[in-house]
């Protein structure tokens, strides 16, 4: 996805995306002719644009979603908490970059921010991106800008959503878009201009880390909500019970 290499991942104008899009087709489907130009108007072109709406769109949704697991794993659950953990992650002045706090003695100043863009939240979003990519795409020939830009700018809305009460209920007017980003798409890019290799290589592997992590600890919880007996009915509960007796006596059986 050649968009979320962009600078800005709202600005197609920048790129050939008709000529992006029949180079992909090529690439994709050697054996198999497209048969039309593609322009705008054109079945893959209005296709391909929808599909980016999407993507766009999915990004600030996995962002809200990252931060409520934030909340889940930090044990935080109060609405007053959720809204000052809120308020402490986007900080004043600057947009949301940074992973990590480090506070003064007095354990309410902060000292500084440090990781930039290696938020948990942040992450979470990127990682869910890469989860997709990492599938079709064996060597990526740049680093996933676009898609960082979108993953931090998700993370900061939803933070900003929940400012007020704690709780991220978007309406229509919070939709995820460039002019929501506005001027900090400028400082966004900057920032991301300024990443290292090394620092990148960092990112991109905490990222997928992260999604490593968290499906593992997803399994585990599946895993462990199965054995729930609140959720067997009276006679899957009666079988198991049952199930787990007769076991005993065989093993009893096989003892004597």
């Amino acid at each position: 996805m050649s968009q979320a290499r962009l600078a800005n991942p709202w600005e197609l104008q920048v790129i050939n995306f008709p000529g992006e899009l029949t180079r992909l087709w090529d690439e994709t489907f050697p054996d198999t002719e497209l048969g039309y130009l593609v322009e705008a108007g054109t079945p893959l072109f209005e296709l391909s644009t929808q599909r980016l709406y999407t993507w766009r769109s999915t990004v600030g949704t996995n962002a809200i979603a990252a931060v409520q697991r934030f909340w889940e794993n930090e044990g935080i659950s109060d609405p007053l908490d959720r809204a000052e953990c809120a308020k402490i992650a986007i900080g004043p002045g600057k947009p949301y970059l940074f992973g990590e706090v480090e506070f003064m003695p007095d354990l309410r100043t902060i000292a500084r921010r440090v990781n930039r863009f290696e938020s948990p939240v942040i992450l979470d979003a990127l990682g869910e991106h890469l989860r997709i990519i990492d599938r079709v795409v064996k060597k990526p020939v740049a680093y996933p800008r676009g898609a960082l830009m979108l993953a931090a700018a998700a993370a900061e809305r939803a933070w900003k959503l929940a400012v007020a009460d704690g709780k991220i209920v978007p309406e229509r007017k919070d939709a995820f878009s460039e002019k929501s980003v506005g001027p900090n798409i400028k400082i966004f890019g900057n920032a991301i201009a300024q990443l290292t290799d090394a620092k990148w290589a960092q990112i991109l592997s905490n990222a997928r880390a992260f999604i490593v992590f968290k499906d593992a600890k997803s399994r585990s919880l599946a895993i462990d909500i199965d054995d729930d007996d609140d959720l067997y009915s009276d006679e899957e509960y009666y079988m198991k019970a049952n199930k787990t007796s007769m076991s005993t006596i065989e093993d009893d059986a096989d003892s004597l």
